[in-house]
């Protein structure tokens, strides 16, 4: 009776590691996908109005932060930001896509860093229908666009070096970039 118990117990632990490792492999699969299929699509002007005096934009889309002075990290972005200026003649704005249920304190929190006229309040999720954004990605979806709001990359360089390194060498292949 016990070797049939432990049998049991070993066959479920089996399944249940099957079906973990089966599911990472799918959410993996759907990232992959939900990227590629964000590389290359371009912005409409009804989404992000293109600007001709700035060469790349960055877009924050941030889905109902829980805390939303910890989830936005703004001062990490005005660090990141200025790095940017610093290294680049190429003009680099950043914008915040918010989907929110308290407003007041997201447009509170960009004033306080003068980052207020950087930010559309996305309170229906317009930005991830329109763009088709993947549940996969998370709830905080990063994307670099070229001056026709064309996607370049996705990731966040606050939190990953590597994806910094990617923002910076794309935009150091325009003029102006200074090493």
């Amino acid at each position: 009776m016990k070797s049939y118990n432990s049998n049991c117990l070993f066959i479920a632990v089996l399944v249940s590691l099957c079906f973990y490792i089966t599911g990472c492999s799918n959410r993996q699969d759907r990232i992959e996908v939900a990227v590629r299929n964000l590389i290359g699509k371009e912005f409409g002007a009804d989404a992000l109005k293109p600007d001709s005096t700035c060469d790349f934009t960055i877009i924050r889309y941030i889905d109902n932060p829980a805390c939303t002075s910890c989830q936005l990290k703004l001062g990490q972005w005005r660090v990141f930001m200025k790095g940017l200026q610093k290294r680049s003649e190429s003009i680099t704005r950043l914008y915040f896509f918010v989907d929110t249920d308290n407003p007041k304190e997201v447009i509170k929190m960009l004033d306080m860093y003068g980052m207020a006229n950087n930010c559309t309040i996305d309170s229906l999720s317009g930005l991830r229908k329109r763009l088709n954004i993947d549940a996969a990605l998370g709830k905080d979806v990063v994307l670099l666009l070229d001056s026709t709001n064309c996607v370049l990359a996705l990731g966040n360089p606050c939190e990953d070096p590597y994806i910094e390194g990617l923002y910076n060498n794309i935009i150091s292949h325009t003029p102006g970039f200074i090493r």
